[in-house]
């Protein structure tokens, strides 16, 4: 399949919704390529809004051991809260502010394509879809070709690991992984002092246990 539009954006994230939906309403036919999981880019799927969203949640269990209620007296919480807990208000957010994003490249008429985007030329890209095998820069099979006469990158960032190290999901995971943890960890050392590594430090030094940064 082969489409032609005015802008294609490359991500979700709020650059490509922002390129895609403006060039809408100036006229122009805009298409965005999405490869995560869901629509919004970083911004939804691990990085702003999920981090925030986490920390909120954390500070409200931190704070029940100080809550007062004129009817029940004190209200505490015994048992450290698990990762379920935590997390469980995170997808909620996740999933109803892609459905807004969703909704407004639909009500604007910006058409959504999923899948991995390759350059063939500095006009156009193949697009391979979500689990497909690698794409055929020919455009045979389910690959969509997609040309466009202005191309915006906005493919957001991914965290950087230390030379010689990979992470694993369990002992070694980035800032992404945060978000995908099953249990919350007793002790915690993070590399990186910058604002996602001081505030991940913060949400793990409310829930106890120790934190050390480099």
């Amino acid at each position: 399949m082969r489409i032609e539009t005015d802008l294609l954006c490359l991500g979700s994230g709020p650059a490509g919704q922002k390129a895609a939906v403006q060039a809408a309403k100036l006229g122009k036919r805009a298409v965005i390529v999405e490869k995560r999981r869901i629509v919004g880019g970083v911004c939804l799927d691990t990085g702003t809004i999920p981090s925030k969203t986490f920390r909120e949640a954390v500070l409200f269990y931190a704070s029940l051991g100080g809550r007062f209620d004129r009817r029940k007296g004190p209200l505490r919480i015994e048992a450290r809260p698990s990762a379920e807990d935590l997390l469980g208000r995170v997808h909620e957010v996740i999933a109803v502010e892609s459905a807004i994003v969703e909704k407004q490249l639909a009500r604007n008429d910006v058409l959504l394509v999923r899948g991995t985007a390759s350059f063939l030329d500095p006009h156009t890209v193949v697009v391979r879809s979500p689990g497909g095998a690698e794409p055929h820069h020919s455009g045979g099979g389910d690959d969509q070709i997609v040309h466009a006469e202005k191309i915006v990158i906005a493919v957001g960032t991914t965290p950087a690991m230390p030379k010689g190290l990979s992470e694993d999901g369990e002992i070694v995971i980035t800032s992404d992984g945060i978000m995908s943890l099953t249990k919350i960890p007793r002790s915690r050392a993070g590399g990186g002092a910058g604002v996602i590594g001081r505030g991940d430090a913060g949400i793990f030094s409310a829930l106890g246990g120790g934190v050390a940064g480099s």
